[in-house]
Parts: C-alpha cells; structure tokens; sequence
C-alpha cells in the first residue's frame, strides 16, 4: 500500500478532519529515490478525526479495502513536498 504526495485533503471542518488517499494493489518499479508505484488502485477515506488519527487506522483501512489481517502487512508513507 501507498500513499501519494497529496494524501491529505480537508474535509468538513478543516480544524478537526482530513481525507487519506490510499493507493494499494500496485508494485514499486526502480531503485531508491528513483522509484514509481505503478498499476495501483487509488481510494479516499474521509472524515479522519485529528485527535484521533494513528497509524493504527492504516490496518483498519487495509480490512475495508479487503486485505486479510496479516501482521507482515508493509506500509510505505510519502511525506507531503
């Protein structure tokens, strides 16, 4: 699973909630800075509360977009810039 450059979008009240766009299902192509995810499929989770939020949420995200529970599973983050 990734994330792209532009994950973050408010929605609602700016001050308390934001979207993840999650792109998952693709494969990494190249070698270290240099390096593409391609064939992804892209979804948006909505209304995430900021006192909320943690990292915790992306294996909640990976069960509703249908991937078994599997503590192997790797998240890849792309800061924002």
């Amino acid at each position: 699973m990734g994330f792209s450059d532009d994950w973050l979008r408010n929605v609602g009240n700016a001050d308390v909630e934001f979207t993840v766009e999650v792109h998952h299902g693709g494969f990494f192509v190249g070698h270290r800075s240099n390096k593409a995810y391609l064939n992804e499929q892209v979804n948006w989770f909505d209304h995430c509360e900021v006192d909320t939020w943690s990292v915790i949420c992306l294996e909640d995200f990976a069960f509703k977009l249908n991937y078994p529970r599997n503590p192997d599973l790797k998240f890849h983050w792309l800061l924002l810039g």
